[in-house]
């Protein structure tokens, strides 16, 4: 999945929190694509989480 796609399934909405776009049952990415980045990985599967969304990455 690429970058820009993964920015279409979470998209922010101002402080009310985030909206999942699409209601994918699971969402498997690869883990390069954070970058090394924990925070950010943390707060996608927190949000899948939240979403009913099973969140995996490879």
């Amino acid at each position: 999945m690429s970058p820009k796609a993964f920015k279409m399934i979470i998209r922010r909405q101002g402080r009310g929190g985030t909206n999942i776009a699409l209601k994918p049952h699971k969402v498997i990415i690869l883990d390069r694509l954070f970058k090394n980045n924990d925070q950010l990985k943390t707060n996608a599967a927190l949000q899948m989480k939240d979403a009913g969304i099973e969140f995996k990455t490879m």
